[in-house]
């Protein structure tokens, strides 16, 4: 059986908890330049997943949901609207580069997406940066197991330092 298409990947820890008792995060301690993720597969994504993003998301082109149309348009079937791989890839990376926060993304979708399809997340940290805001930069990817890329982004993830005036304390 496949992993459900919107599973949790598991955090390292948590970041509250960890920067309320030792006053933040180091993420020289935690990424390296050359890190990758590890991959991980997802779907397949199926018309019924289709047809679900479009009622939360509002994109109700029927392009991604009605075959005779998307047929009509001369392709083979109805494809994947862009974001909702885009959202995977997104909540990828924010599990992954966990404790820090995405405060950037930027994708780049370079081929369908079509139902049935299993996908390959990955990513690989390309800076981790220590000055006033500590931060990393990635690069992640989807891809199909024939290793055809469906979607780049760039992302950046900062640290978080906590205020308390933000965070009761335990007393």
């Amino acid at each position: 059986m496949e992993p459900p298409i919107f599973g949790k990947i598991t955090p390292r820890f948590s970041w509250m908890k960890m920067n309320k008792k030792s006053g933040g995060v180091d993420s020289r301690q935690i990424f390296k330049e050359g890190d990758c993720a590890i991959g991980r597969q997802i779907g397949p994504i199926e018309l019924q997943n289709i047809v679900r993003y479009a009622g939360a998301s509002g994109d109700f082109n029927p392009i991604h949901f009605d075959q005779d149309f998307a047929r009509s348009l001369g392709f083979p079937n109805v494809f994947v609207m862009g974001m909702l791989p885009g959202a995977i890839l997104g909540e990828f990376a924010r599990d992954w580069l966990s404790p820090l926060r995405i405060n950037y993304i930027k994708f780049r979708f370079t081929d369908k997406i079509w139902p049935h399809e299993l996908l390959i997340l990955g990513g690989e940290v390309k800076k981790v940066e220590s000055g006033s805001i500590p931060f990393v930069e990635a690069h992640l990817w989807m891809k199909a197991p024939d290793g055809s890329i469906k979607i780049t982004a760039n992302c950046t993830a900062i640290e978080l330092t906590v205020n308390e005036r933000n965070y009761p304390s335990d007393n």
